[in-house]
């Protein structure tokens, strides 16, 4: 792999449990149904940390590269 990276596209069946997760919390802060990101960890059973740490590789790293194209 070069240093940019290589992206894939893939079925939601084949993601780790804890990836499938983070989607969830996004999508139940995004609609309301949780005020904080605490009370969205805890609805779908994941660590604050292992949530953090997910949000960073999928999401804004994602979001820096936009930034800078």
């Amino acid at each position: 792999m070069n240093r940019k990276g290589t992206f894939y596209l893939v079925k939601e069946e084949i993601l780790p449990e804890a990836i499938k997760k983070t989607i969830r919390i996004k999508e139940i802060l995004k609609k309301g149904e949780a005020r904080t990101i605490n009370e969205a960890v805890e609805m779908v059973d994941l660590s604050r940390s292992a949530y953090y740490k997910i949000m960073y590789f999928l999401f804004m790293k994602l979001a820096m590269k936009k930034l800078l194209l």
